[in-house]
């Protein structure tokens, strides 16, 4: 009996074992065949003389290096234009001319036009007034010409009246030898009284002469020092002529400032977005009554992207990070660009910072 149940024993364990293996070659011929039955291909006939070469193992090495890890945030973006006018009249008058919204303007284009009759009437008389200023100051220069002449011809005089000084001076002395010589006579009775009465009248007459003469050369000089004063005062008709001429030139270019403020032009490659006005409106300078912009034109040259960072983000944001922007109006396109500012001023109402 002994006997009987060993060897039933020893039977159940060969058949056991013969199970295990057929199951493990099972298992290795699955797991050998499945690729090739994957790819729709029959298992390759090995050669039983080649070696069999162990699968390679793929290893990627790191090297250590500084700083933690990066951290990232994705976030949602808005993209705003960089540059933005707001059309506003500097001056009042009827609208002329303007492009409608939609419109895409290049830089120094037109973008509306007011009708300033009055302005380019006052412009045309300040050019008037500024020609005869111009005018006006040849006149003062040929005036500086004249006085200088009339210096010229006063001192001319004087020197003449210095002369006629002189010459009075002799006389004088001639008049008075005569005198003297008939006073001599008359008193030797060699000639008669009435001689040498006349003598002394002839003396007399001289001396006269002599103090006009002197009297000739103060006023020759006096005139020389006011026709001298007249120069000085030619001169400087000379530089208010000038000044005059300078404040007509500044009216004329304030006049026509005014008439290019009529025409209004884009400072920007860009787009017209809002339009408040057509052409027919009276438009008053500064704009209308509710601060409307005339028009708006965005440029398209440049755009900015604004970001609103949660506060658990903030700390670990700085200038010197890389910031890649994707848009859905261009999959698969994406675009690394570098912070320009980051306020560090949070929304009150979303608690984020831009």
């Amino acid at each position: 009996m002994t006997n009987t149940k060993r060897s039933n024993s020893w039977m159940w364990w060969v058949a056991g074992g013969v199970l295990a293996a057929c199951l493990l070659g099972g298992y290795i011929y699955y797991r050998d065949a499945r690729p090739n039955r994957a790819s729709g291909q029959e298992p390759e006939q090995t050669n039983e003389n080649e070696d069999i070469q162990p699968a390679t193992l793929r290893v990627q090495v790191e090297k250590p290096r500084a700083g933690g890890t990066e951290k990232t945030s994705e976030q949602p973006c808005t993209v705003q234009p960089y540059d933005c006018q707001h059309v506003m009249a500097q001056v009042s008058g009827q609208l002329d001319k303007v492009v409608d919204i939609g419109t895409v303007v290049k830089k120094e284009q037109p973008l509306l036009s007011i009708a300033v009759p009055d302005l380019k009437i006052a412009a045309e008389r300040s050019e008037a007034a500024w020609n005869q200023a111009v005018v006006k100051e040849e006149q003062m220069k040929a005036q500086v010409k004249v006085a200088l002449a009339a210096v010229e011809a006063a001192k001319a005089a004087e020197v003449q009246s210095k002369a006629a000084a002189k010459s009075a001076e002799a006389w004088v002395r001639f008049r008075l030898l005569q005198k003297n010589r008939m006073r001599d006579l008359f008193n030797q009775t060699a000639v008669e009284e009435r001689l040498y009465d006349e003598a002394k009248e002839r003396y007399e007459a001289a001396l006269e002469t002599e103090r006009s003469a002197h009297a000739a050369i103060d006023t020759s000089k006096a005139q020389r020092m006011a026709k001298e004063a007249l120069v000085e005062r030619a001169h400087a008709d000379v530089k208010a002529a000038k000044a005059e001429i300078a404040v007509a030139k500044a009216e004329w270019d304030k006049s026509k400032v005014m008439v290019d403020f009529a025409t209004i032009k884009s400072r920007y490659n860009g787009v017209v977005t809002q339009r408040s006005v057509w052409a027919g409106d009276y438009i008053h300078a500064g704009g209308t009554n509710s601060n409307v912009p005339l028009l708006t034109v965005v440029g398209l040259d440049k755009m900015r992207v604004v970001v609103q960072l949660p506060d658990q983000d903030v700390p670990f944001v700085d200038d010197q990070d890389k910031v890649f922007i994707k848009l859905d109006a261009l999959p698969g396109a994406k675009f690394e660009k570098d912070p320009s500012k980051f306020p560090v001023l949070p929304d009150p109402k979303i608690h984020r910072h831009a």
